[in-house]
């Protein structure tokens, strides 16, 4: 009797486990295996789940420790910063050049060469502040709580 009742207590007692919000408000609870360019989860009772970083709002961790996942890079627009912004930078800077200089082609080449600089420049900066923007980002944490009071086998998930 008192063997059937500890393993009915044990039954009813929450295990610690991890917490993910979907984006549509879905709350799991499992075990968060990895996290990185994607979450790795394996939720109670079924089997591995991969979540892209745009379809999770937040994790919570048992162990407390943030969940920080890396956005994917874009390699054409690495392209586009270090090509495109000089290339456009030398034909603007020589159209400049041709309309300054009047016919002199040393100056106008000098303009081409000072606009290739500048859309180095430029490119560069824009290549320096996307890699910012898309660097390691930690997912905020999930504020969920069972309530497990209610009957045996039975949870409740309350969100805050």
């Amino acid at each position: 009797m008192s063997l059937l009742l500890v393993a009915t207590l044990l039954a009813a007692t929450p295990e610690a486990d991890d917490v993910v919000v979907q984006a549509d408000g879905t709350v799991l609870h499992g075990q968060v295996i990895s996290c990185g360019d994607g979450i790795r989860f394996l939720p109670n009772g079924f089997g591995e789940i991969h979540f892209s970083p745009e379809s999770v709002l937040a994790v919570t961790r048992t162990s407390g420790e943030a969940c920080v996942i890396r956005r994917p890079r874009s390699v054409a627009g690495g392209v586009a910063a270090l090509v495109l912004f000089p290339v456009l930078g030398s034909f603007l800077g020589g159209a400049l050049g041709v309309q300054a200089c009047h016919g002199d082609g040393g100056c106008a080449i000098a303009f081409a060469a000072s606009g290739t600089m500048a859309g180095l420049l430029v490119g560069g900066t824009v290549l320096v502040l996307s890699a910012r923007s898309t660097d390691e980002i930690p997912l905020p944490q999930a504020y969920a709580r069972r309530a497990t009071n209610l009957s045996p086998g039975f949870s409740l998930v309350l969100r805050f």
